[in-house]
């Protein structure tokens, strides 16, 4: 389907709005890029860039321009923004890029008949934050979670555009994303950073730790960079299944601290074949998108 006639709207020019504009803008050069951004210095930018063709100076703007409308800002945002689109009866696709479903989709199920909101969740991104750091190849052979609207259909040109910028798309129900995305990166996250501020709170008994850590060490723990402000919103908003797969995972690792209280490395060893086997399977299921 060509969707190089439509105007495509995105509001927040962070890593993700900003890499979503930068691969629209390579992979569909023919589409027409617009966005908006509160921080008018980087919606500027952005312009200067080619990033984007033009900005808006408000969401208000935005809204009545695009045919196609991102939300690539923090859920908190994505439901404000929400909330005001109450007041338009245009007919627009709209998505989300958020990490966290439930509350978005809740939110989007009393809109206008006109829109049809689709939840959006690409399974890419970075420890970094903002548009300096945008990257147009970000989605590239990456999964797309698409959550089904109330209308029970996801349009055409959405999922034109999600796969025409190298994106797998991957429906799914917000209450099953939730759930798979706390045990696969929120609960990782905290995990992370829990390594790290061990790390921290020993240090000055073992300073040269920070010298001999290596490889293995800074790919367990390089998402602990991440910006708190950019997990607020998604440990708030999801902490019902986090809280639970923390539990369980507390529950693992005192088995083994047990274990090797009893001296029974058979128990540990099990678990390395397991998890050596769970990781193989990670890996082939990465090789067939």
């Amino acid at each position: 389907m060509d969707i190089s006639n439509k105007i495509i709207g995105i509001a927040g020019l962070g890593l993700m709005g900003g890499s979503l504009a930068g691969a629209i803008k390579k992979y569909l050069p023919r589409s027409t890029v617009i966005g908006f951004d509160i921080d008018t210095t980087v919606a500027t930018n952005a312009r200067s860039n080619k990033i984007l063709d033009n900005i808006e100076n408000t969401f208000d703007k935005l809204v009545n321009s695009a045919d196609i409308l991102f939300l690539a800002t923090p859920v908190s945002s994505v439901l404000q923004h929400i909330n005001s689109l109450h007041s338009y009866s245009k007919r627009t696709i709209i998505s989300d890029m958020c990490s966290i479903k439930r509350p978005v989709m809740k939110a989007a199920k009393t809109l206008s008949g006109d829109m049809t909101f689709i939840g959006g969740h690409p399974m890419a991104g970075s420890h970094k934050s903002g548009i300096e750091h945008a990257d147009p190849d970000l989605f590239q052979n990456a999964v797309y979670v698409l959550c089904t609207p109330v209308t029970g259909h996801i349009p055409d040109d959405l999922l034109t555009l999600v796969t025409t910028i190298g994106a797998h798309p991957v429906i799914l129900q917000a209450e099953m994303h939730d759930k798979t995305v706390s045990q696969i990166s929120h609960v990782p996250q905290l995990l992370a950073v829990a390594i790290l501020n061990e790390l921290r709170n020993n240090a000055g008994e073992n300073a040269v730790a920070y010298e001999l850590a290596a490889g293995g060490f800074k790919d367990v723990t390089r998402i602990g960079e991440s910006a708190y402000s950019v997990w607020k919103d998604i440990l708030d908003e999801n902490k019902d299944n986090i809280i639970s797969d923390l539990s369980t995972l507390i529950i693992r690792l005192n088995m083994y601290k047990e274990a090797l209280q009893r001296v029974d490395f058979s128990q540990i060893e099990t678990e390395f074949q397991n998890a050596r086997e769970t990781r193989k399977n990670l890996k082939s299921h990465s090789k067939k998108t």
